[in-house]
């Protein structure tokens, strides 16, 4: 909430493990390459976490195996 923008968009600058730098927006290949890297994410129903592509098929990137490198990043997104 609250925060103001510019109308700019400031690059993350994601580097993703084995395979470097990932350009925005992502063309079908490096989308196709970084789901190969990914999981398949769990949702909770109940009291449960399951994966079930039929009801939720996305996937998620440990944040380990990812670096935002643009320094000014977070401080633009706090700006928000």
């Amino acid at each position: 909430t609250g925060g103001s923008w510019n109308g700019k968009l400031m690059m993350p600058g994601i580097r993703v493990d084995g395979l470097g730098v990932i350009g925005l927006p992502l063309s079908d290949a490096s989308a196709k390459s970084l789901a190969a890297r990914c999981e398949q994410a769990p949702f909770r129903r109940g009291s449960e976490t399951i994966v079930d592509k039929t009801v939720n098929n996305t996937f998620q990137l440990a944040p380990e195996h990812f670096q935002i490198t643009n320094p000014a990043w977070e401080q633009e997104i706090s700006n928000l």
